[in-house]
């Protein structure tokens, strides 16, 4: 049994991908530091940081950068105004283009 949730079988699978004990923490932290990545290219394709910094955790993202033309988003809850939505939905990473109001 595993040792964190003790719900299932200790497997490769389960401990990475599988096990609730690690699922608000562990899953949640490689995901964001996988997608930050992805992230600075496109903060540094729209002209917001002019360097994109290393890889590494330590690195720490603000919460919103913006510009005259776009507005950039990290682990900001979004609320749609002038579209209907089944739910409020938690974006890990956003773009705003101000001139056609779209979301990226």
């Amino acid at each position: 049994m595993c040792r964190l949730c003790g719900k299932a079988v200790k497997t490769i699978a389960h401990i990475l991908s599988g096990c609730s004990a690690q699922a608000q923490n562990k899953y949640l932290s490689r995901h964001d530091s996988a997608l930050k990545i992805l992230f600075y290219e496109m903060l540094h394709d729209l002209g917001l940081i002019n360097e994109i910094p290393p890889w590494y955790p330590l690195v720490k993202s603000k919460p919103v950068y913006e510009s005259d033309d776009v507005q950039a988003y990290w682990n900001v809850l979004m609320f749609a105004e002038h579209q209907e939505m089944r739910s409020n939905r938690w974006m890990p990473a956003s773009s705003i283009t101000r001139a056609s109001k779209s979301l990226h």
